[in-house]
Parts: structure tokens; sequence; C-alpha cells
């Protein structure tokens, strides 16, 4: 009697050891993404010789393809090429990676460069980029919707400020400490993602709030601007706390000699690494995505 119920535990304790086995088999097979998944970019820059970005993406644990290259089908061959900062990175291929259970959060940086050779002349451009074209080591292309970036060439970058100090931090926030050369007036500053960043990333200007500007500005020769950004990503319920963004600020400028030019507010970059950074982070992400 003894035996049989020993022979009863035992068995029931395989069955129970099969079901967990199965189970876990089940729910790895689960998570295994059928290609890499490639965060939202939103990238605004004014390419004089070159422009760094960098490309965000999840893919499975095992997954040790590395890319090659990186094409957008709608950038023009005499607006500017894209070349890899280094195909050969440390890191399996790449940048920076992150490492989880079931999956790899990876970073890879690559360049806009100017065809231009003369960039001193030539009619102001832009062009906006939603689609690219992934190459892999093996052969593999993956056609990915990135997000939106546009690009600008040709503009009129006159020096109106000087004496500037400027500062970002881990935060996403950063600073421009400046001094006006000569008496000038702004006309507006902007972003071609105004709209998408709204309550997202919010700038001031000598402590007055981007949207209580009242334009046109004026400030005098040797007058101090103090420019202030940051990007507010702590609502759990802002689904844009996952997308990359590195946007600049055009300042429109005229002076007091009628000249009209632009100055450039850099630094304007965010990037989800910190807040995606947990197996359960991560399965959340792709779930928002609808690809778990």
């Amino acid at each position: 009697m003894k035996n049989i119920k020993n022979a009863s535990i035992l068995k029931l304790g395989l069955i129970l050891i099969i079901i967990s086995y199965v189970v876990g088999a089940l729910y790895s097979m689960s998570l295994v993404l059928k290609e890499p998944v490639f965060l939202k970019h939103y990238y605004e820059s004014h390419i004089h010789r070159r422009s760094v970005k960098s490309i965000h993406l999840i893919t499975n644990s095992n997954d040790d393809r590395q890319i090659t290259g990186i094409e957008f089908p709608q950038l023009p061959e005499n607006f500017a090429y894209v070349s890899l900062r280094n195909v050969w990175n440390n890191d399996n291929g790449y940048d920076r990676t992150n490492e989880f259970a079931h999956y790899d959060y990876k970073i890879l940086y690559f360049e806009f460069i100017n065809v231009d050779e003369d960039l001193s002349s030539g009619e102001e451009e832009s062009i906006v980029l939603d689609k690219a074209e992934i190459r892999y080591m093996n052969g593999d292309v993956q056609y990915v919707d990135i997000g939106k970036i546009v690009l600008h060439k040709n503009f009129k970058l006159n020096e109106f400020f000087y004496d500037s100090s400027s500062s970002s931090s881990s935060d996403f926030s950063s600073k421009l400490y400046t001094r006006v050369l000569k008496d000038i007036y702004i006309n507006n500053i902007e972003s071609s993602f105004d709209d998408e960043l709204e309550g997202f990333l919010e700038m001031t200007v000598n402590n007055l709030k981007q949207q209580d500007i009242q334009y046109p500005m004026s400030f005098n020769s040797r007058e101090y601007i103090n420019f202030n950004s940051n990007y507010i990503y702590d609502d759990l319920n802002d689904m844009r706390r996952y997308n990359v963004y590195d946007v600049i600020k055009i300042i429109s400028i005229t002076d007091s000699e009628g000249n009209k030019g632009y100055e450039l507010l850099y630094n304007l970059d965010y990037e989800p690494i910190g807040v995606i950074s947990s197996e359960k982070e991560i399965i959340d992400y792709l779930r928002y995505r609808g690809v778990k």
C-alpha cells in the first residue's frame, strides 16, 4: 500500500514537472518577436556638414544579427546620404545594449552627411522621412515605419548671439545662456514638432513659457537671454515617454540693420532607455505597440 502511495506521489510529481515545463515553454514561445521592433523616432536637424542620430530597437535576446546599413527611400541622393558611425562596434555590433531575460534593447548611431561640397550657398531645403530600410549582415532586409524625421539644409545662420554657455543633463533638461550681439527682434521660435510635443517638452525664454510669448520679442545689444527646456515624462499614461526625440528650435531673428536669419537651439533630446529598463516594461511597451 505504501509503495502504491509513493508511486502515485512520484507520478503526480512528474506530471506537475511536465506541465510546468510545457507552460514555461509555451510562455517563452509567446514572447518571441517575429522581427525586431523599432521605437518611434522624432528628429529634426539642420545638416551643415553632418548630423548624428541614433536608432533604437528591441530584439529577441538570441538575435545576434548586426545592422550593416540604414536606408531612407524618401531621402533624395542630392540632399544627403546615410553612414553608420561604426559598423564594427564593440557591443555585438551596437553602440549600446541593455540585456534582459528574453529581449535586448539596442542603440546604434548613424549620420546624415551633406552631399554639397559648397556649404556657403544654396536654397533652403527641407524634407520629411518616415520610412526606413534596415539591412542586416545575413542579408535580411526589414522595412520600418521609423516615426518622423525632418531634415533642413542651407538655413541662413547668422551670428546674433555671442558669449554663449550651454549645458544638458541626464534628466533631459538643457540650458542656453547667451548675449545679444546687437539690437534684435525675435520674430518666432518654433519646431516642426511643437504640436507633437505640447505638454511633453517645456521651454522658457527668460522665465517666460514659450506658449505665453508675444512676438516679436525685442532685446538690446549685450542683453542676456536665458533659454531653458525640459521633458516631462513622469506621466505613466503619456505614451510619448516611449518615443525617441532629438529636435531643434528654430529662432527667427531680425537685427537693427534689417538683416534676417536664424539661430538654432540644440540639445532638445530624449530617449526612453530609463523608462524601458526592465523585462516587464519591455513587455508593456510591446503590448502598447500591439506586438504582444
